[in-house]
């Protein structure tokens, strides 16, 4: 029977309502609390009307090089690197691409019950400690706000899933992960442990998409065991 989707629509208005609770954001995550729930607004759609693939990453493409432009541009972060034109032009692709990858990758993966959500409460309650650790207070609210809505999304997706996050809700994660390596990079502190934490479900996602390719499957859509 098909599984009931959409679901991630719940966390994401826990985390909103969680953020301005607390009042979080309002500066310093401006331009990711828009890019994000611009994207979970977009998934939304999809998950009850489905876009074609193309204009889906069109869409996705756009968001993004809005961001990183508010990012990299207006608000001057990495000012120093950017008015170099070359190098400035290369990292503004390479975080523009990595960030759709990012999203669409972690889109792929919602199929599988459980394992999206409980991958990214693995990461941000580890990335919480560090924070806390790092004395981070800010960084530390963030992630226990996306980790304690996030398992509470969980006691419903748990194997067998009674409920999928959806375009909506895996959209919204995947922006809140590349936020939170953006806040801990800026904010002077290792993000080599969350990229670490999340190399299995990079590495499965690629491979299982690269096999797909080379034998001829729709990699682009989604499958079934």
């Amino acid at each position: 029977s098909p599984t009931t989707t959409g679901g991630g629509l719940s966390f994401v208005v826990v985390v909103g309502i969680s953020f301005l609770w607390n009042d979080i954001g309002p500066t310093t995550l401006s331009p990711w609390l828009i890019f994000s729930t611009g994207l979970a607004f977009l998934g939304f759609i999809d998950d009850y009307s489905p876009k074609p693939p193309a204009v889906r990453l069109l869409f996705q493409v756009s968001f993004c090089l809005v961001l990183w432009w508010w990012l990299l541009v207006e608000s001057s972060y990495l000012s120093s690197i950017v008015a170099n034109s070359l190098l400035g032009f290369l990292i503004f692709l390479f975080v523009t691409l990595s960030t759709v990858a990012t999203i669409n990758l972690f889109n792929f993966m919602d199929g599988s019950d459980g394992l999206a959500s409980f991958q990214s409460v693995i990461f941000f309650t580890f990335n919480g400690f560090y924070a806390l650790y790092a004395g981070d207070h800010l960084l530390f609210a963030i992630c226990f706000i996306l980790s304690g809505a996030l398992l509470g999304f969980l006691t419903f997706n748990w194997p067998p899933a009674k409920l999928f996050m959806g375009d909506a809700g895996s959209y919204f994660i995947a922006s809140q992960m590349v936020m939170l390596f953006f806040l801990i990079f800026v904010r002077g502190l290792d993000p080599a442990p969350g990229i670490i934490l999340l190399s299995p479900f990079i590495v499965d996602s690629v491979l299982t998409l690269m096999k797909r390719f080379f034998i001829g499957e729709t990699w682009w859509k989604p499958h079934r065991a």
